[in-house]
């Protein structure tokens, strides 16, 4: 009879038989350690060992200080892959899914990080939800990176950062006086009052423009009778219908806001001679010409001043228009006037000014005083007045001048990691715009994003796989996590082994052939229905259907059969 005090002690009946991958470590004479034969190899890895063992400099000379025979190498090489082999009937999803989802719990739930001092990338859980559940195609922060050539200059990066910025038309206008408004009552050729609002837009130097963004002011003028003109028209129209009443068109009709082509025009050479004003102000802009330090490796026109005035056109200044009509662009247009530094006005012969062209378009270039006047855009009188200089600000900065499709910044930076060096970095996913860059400017064959549907597209299914492995791996690094890569491969390989990026969630499970492993995830009676009126078969083969009926799984001990031999 046991006693209660002999109730921990245990009776050896007989040895087990020894684990065929845990029993016998050592490296030597392994009698049990599966693949120690050398015959279970898989050609990729005994072809790269032999390899290594003939052509490596290095591995010959440890093999040949530490005295090991080439027959005891293989025999290393082959112990090594039998322990790295899982064990049959091991059940390596649940391991995979739990090796990621037990690190997450250690992550934050919202995580912005901006890669380098460039793009803003997603991080933690939302990433991690990106690259796994989802598998979205449209990331909330997409990024490309290629490596600059060492050989290009700081500047010449400079300038490629900015032909891959988007810029807009606020971004090139002065910080002082870059929008002038100017308001007026008018007659129109039948006689009716219109409200006219005479906008002049004033830019940085031409030569800073040129020099940083490679962009003249007829391109710039294209743009903004294209683009500008129509959508500052848009905002009026909006403006005007707040403070009018239901169905009252009339109030809200923006006379001059069409869309138009910017036509240049040649002018003949200035050989007849004219009669300057006499005195000016000083420009603001007269000492700022484009030199090796502004335009290019400054960075943008960073000033964010005010840069607008507002004001009604006096007597005076009507007096005056009407004398210098000769010099206007728009004949009868008695607000269209000269600009506010202009004391007296200038006379100029039959011949046109070679600093003012366009006359036969929607705005007048002065190029000496690097500024646009726009036709005048004109409203109902009995309309509310606007403040313009607000509504063309905003027009502004939502019109582009220029930009890479579905790419909004650059920058340079060097990679964290530090292996890459200097790269260009985008906020944004084109790899067209990547490939049409010349092999002397950066190295195409080290592109990455984290746009892994992209990737696939664009570089095949195997490069996605991978991408998929790198990006996970990423997500936890930051964290100081490290997670096995043969996890990260297995999941990689599920999401991506049908040629397609399929997710982790009731979507991705729609292609799995066992109804009852999808009922156990999500939309039970979805799953259910659409199984029984198409009649679909179960083969009981997942865990998932086997538990829900009771029966064992078929992992582990569940994977074999026991045959008694009669």
């Amino acid at each position: 009879r046991i006693t209660a005090a002999e109730s921990n002690l245990c009776r050896l009946i007989k040895l087990a038989a020894p684990d065929p991958i845990l029993s016998d470590s050592t490296r030597y004479n392994s009698k049990h350690r599966l693949g120690s034969s050398g015959y279970c190899v898989s050609e990729r890895v005994a072809t790269a060992a032999s390899n290594a063992a003939t052509n490596d400099p290095q591995l010959k000379h440890i093999l040949k200080s530490s005295n090991i025979s080439r027959k005891q190498y293989s025999s290393l090489i082959a112990a090594k892959y039998g322990s790295a082999l899982v064990a049959p009937g091991e059940a390596v999803g649940c391991i995979a899914a739990q090796s990621i989802g037990e690190p997450s719990t250690q992550m934050t739930l919202n995580t912005f990080h901006l890669a380098g001092s460039g793009a803003n990338v997603t991080l933690g859980i939302p990433r991690l939800r990106e690259i796994i559940m989802t598998a979205s195609r449209a990331l909330k922060t997409p990024t490309m990176s290629v490596p600059i050539v060492p050989a290009v200059s700081d500047r010449q990066a400079q300038r490629l950062m900015r032909d891959f910025t988007k810029l807009t038309l606020g971004e090139v206008l002065a910080s002082k006086g870059g929008i002038t408004v100017m308001e007026s009552l008018q007659q129109d050729e039948s006689g009716l009052w219109e409200r006219a609002y005479q906008i002049t837009l004033k830019f940085h130097p031409a030569e800073r423009i040129k020099e940083a963004f490679g962009l003249t002011l007829e391109d710039i003028a294209r743009v903004t009778t294209r683009s500008f003109i129509p959508m500052l028209s848009s905002a009026m129209r909006l403006e005007l219908k707040r403070g009018c009443a239901e169905g009252d068109i009339t109030n809200v009709t923006v006379l001059g806001g069409a869309a138009s082509e910017y036509l240049s025009e040649t002018t003949n050479d200035d050989t007849t001679p004219r009669t300057k004003k006499s005195k000016r102000d000083e420009d603001d802009y007269d000492d700022e010409v484009a030199n090796e330090e502004d335009g290019v490796t400054g960075s943008r026109f960073g000033h964010k001043k005010e840069m607008a005035s507002y004001g009604d056109m006096d007597d005076e200044e009507k007096e005056i228009a009407k004398t210098g009509r000769n010099t206007t662009l728009y004949d009868g247009d008695d607000s269209y006037g000269l600009d506010d530094d202009d004391s007296i006005v200038a006379m100029v012969t039959d011949e046109e000014d070679n600093d003012q062209i366009g006359s036969s378009n929607a705005l007048k270039i002065n190029r000496k005083h690097n500024t646009m006047s726009l036709k005048p855009l004109r409203v109902n009188p009995s309309a509310r007045p606007l403040l313009m200089v607000n509504i063309v600000e905003q027009a502004a900065a939502k019109t582009v001048v220029r930009c890479r499709r579905h790419i909004d910044q650059a920058f340079v930076n060097n990679e964290v990691d530090g292996t890459r060096g200097r790269c260009l970095q985008t906020a944004g996913v084109n790899f067209e715009e990547i490939w049409k860059l010349d092999n002397q400017l950066v190295e195409h064959n080290k592109l990455i994003s984290n746009d892994i549907w992209a990737t696939r597209c664009s570089y095949g299914v195997e490069a996605a796989r991978k991408s998929i492995v790198d990006q996970i791996r990423g997500v936890f690094a930051v964290y100081g996590i490290s997670v096995d890569p043969r996890h990260l491969s297995l999941i990689a390989d599920y999401m991506t082994y049908d040629g397609d990026y399929k997710p982790m969630n009731r979507i991705g499970m729609m292609s799995n052939n066992s109804t009852f492993l999808q009922m156990s995830f999500e939309t039970t009676a979805t799953f259910l229905t659409e199984a029984a009126l198409n009649g679909y078969k179960e083969n009981l083969l997942s865990p998932s259907a086997n538990i829900v009926l009771g029966r064992p799984i078929r992992h582990g001990t569940g994977a074999f059969e026991c045959l008694v031999k009669g």
